[in-house]
């Protein structure tokens, strides 16, 4: 497994990319297309895939997405998604160990629906397992086009964050995250 950084150029790699994200997202929690090559031109966000290198010249087949912020001492983890026919080999805590691993200096912050239900609470201990703590702050996601303002649990590695890097995650969402969104252009008209 590879991880390399997409690029709207790599036709075949970006069209399945892209693929996985509107297969495992729902709307109002990713960017309409033209938002995201946006985004990809900001420094701070980093688009990767994980892939598998094709034998005799064949192309990459893709295994996850991988998209992420850094702002100085932060990390924000936006998006990860394995490929449905490829999930439980260990895809996921391999390529989050290796991000962690780049990532030692850093506190990393992802978000999860609240655990309410079995597939949630699946998903809360796979972080859990990786190292990340539960953040008992209250946390409302805007939607990134239209649709619902949604709760989502703040999970942060390698410790809780406090309060003064809750307000700093909450006020760079609103700055930057969310500046390339559907949701953003149209407050901005």
């Amino acid at each position: 497994m590879e991880l390399i950084s997409l690029r709207p150029t790599d036709s075949q790699l970006w069209s399945q990319a892209w693929k996985l994200y509107e297969e495992s997202f729902p709307p109002y929690e990713r960017r309409l297309p033209e938002d995201h090559l946006r985004a990809m031109q900001d420094g701070e966000f980093h688009c990767q895939v994980a892939v598998r290198r094709g034998e005799n010249g064949a192309a990459p087949a893709l295994l996850a997405l991988f998209f992420y912020w850094e702002h100085g001492p932060m990390v924000y983890i936006e998006h990860i998604a394995v490929d449905p026919a490829l999930r439980g080999q260990n895809i996921g805590s391999t390529l989050l160990g290796q991000f962690l691993a780049r990532h030692v200096e850093s506190t990393t912050i992802l978000e999860i629906d609240p655990p309410v239900d079995e597939v949630a609470q699946r998903r809360l201990r796979f972080y859990r397992h990786q190292g990340f703590v539960s953040n008992d702050y209250e946390y409302f996601h805007p939607s990134y086009g239209t649709g619902p303002v949604h709760p989502l649990t703040i999970l942060s590695y390698p410790r809780a964050i406090t309060r003064t890097e809750f307000d700093g995650f909450l006020r760079y969402m609103r700055e930057k995250v969310l500046s390339y969104t559907a949701a953003a252009a149209a407050t901005a008209e």
